[in-house]
């Protein structure tokens, strides 16, 4: 019964240790990696289903293009809300820098790092914004609606064109 109760206190105070240290995202490699590539592909299909006259076409697409659209979008949610729900949100791991960084207008991952530990919950809102987008991408998918594509594509140009004015380089000139 005593090791029952020192076995007990162990697992308890693993578990509480595992618990206290918050989990760190690094948002870099998952822009770079997921979420860029996820929204170009979806900007490429909705860009296919747009006829000569910028007319959107479901007709365009084939059922490959529907599928594609789909996975791109579930992707970039996935990655969305890991963002959104993130404890925290690390800008780059150590070593990594940003590309372009010190160009004109081009905030450091020390100063990104600073604008997102300044307010959380708005970059937290930007990702749910982004998993929003990704939601009626996946809408259009299911119902293979052109128009709705057309619409998400041009409602994800503006989710991420807000977050990157924000965060990325809030001091370009506009």
């Amino acid at each position: 019964m005593k090791y029952g109760w020192v076995a007990l206190s162990s697992l308890l105070a693993f578990v509480a240790a595992a618990h206290a240290a918050d989990p760190e995202l690094f948002l870099l490699p998952l822009m770079k990696d997921t979420v860029a590539s996820q929204a170009q592909m979806l900007w490429d299909v909705g860009n296919k289903a747009l006829d000569d006259d910028g007319n959107a076409s479901s007709a365009k697409l084939t059922a490959a293009d529907w599928t594609k659209l789909a996975g791109a979008a579930q992707k970039m949610k996935a990655a969305a809300a890991s963002i959104a729900n993130a404890p925290r949100v690390v800008v780059a791991p150590a070593g990594m820098t940003l590309q372009d960084e010190g160009a004109p207008g081009q905030a450091t991952a020390r100063q990104i790092q600073a604008f997102i530990d300044d307010n959380p919950k708005d970059f937290a809102d930007h990702a749910r914004a982004l998993a929003d987008v990704s939601d009626g991408f996946l809408r259009a998918a299911a119902s293979k609606d052109a128009t709705a594509l057309g619409d998400a594509s041009a409602r994800l140009d503006e989710v991420c064109e807000a977050c990157h004015v924000r965060y990325w380089y809030p001091d370009q000139p506009k």
